[in-house]
Formats: C-alpha cells, structure tokens, sequence
C-alpha cells in the first residue's frame, strides 16, 4: 500500500462518501501514520489503547466509538487484544 495513495483516497472518501467526526479522523490519521512510519502498511500490527489516547486526545469511550465507526465504515480492522 502507498501511504499518499491512502492519504488520497481518504480524502476523496471523506469529501464524497461518509461523514467523519473529529475523533474518527483523528484515530484513522494516526493509525495511517504509525503503520507507515513502522514499516506495517500491509500487515496487521497491535498498538495499546494508552497510546492511542495519548496520541488522539480521545477519551476511553471516544476511542471505543471512532473505533468502532471506523470498523463499520470499512477503514479499518480491529482485532481485540489481550490484556497483559
């Protein structure tokens, strides 16, 4: 996947086809950007909760509910895990 073909398509996605709240765009952009900057584009990777929240501004419920709008809007795939 290309990290600016994914960006585009985003966008064009946002502008025409479904509206995305704040918290929504922000958990999609900083999952997009993690899995660039890891290398992980292609390939299911983990990221705490904590991080998210640190990153999105997001509270625990908010992240539960983009999360799940994301998941239902077909951007991403979400995989519960464990807790350690």
């Amino acid at each position: 996947m290309d990290y600016f073909k994914q960006r585009r398509a985003y966008r064009n996605f946002k502008m025409y086809e479904a509206s995305v709240s704040n918290g929504q765009n922000n958990l999609y952009r900083e999952l997009l950007d993690y899995a660039n900057d890891e290398g992980k584009l292609d390939v299911q990777f983990r990221m705490k909760n904590s991080a998210l929240l640190s990153l999105t501004g997001l509270s625990e419920p908010g992240l539960d509910k983009a999360r799940n709008s994301l998941v239902q809007l077909g951007l991403i795939k979400y995989v519960r895990g464990k807790k350690m």
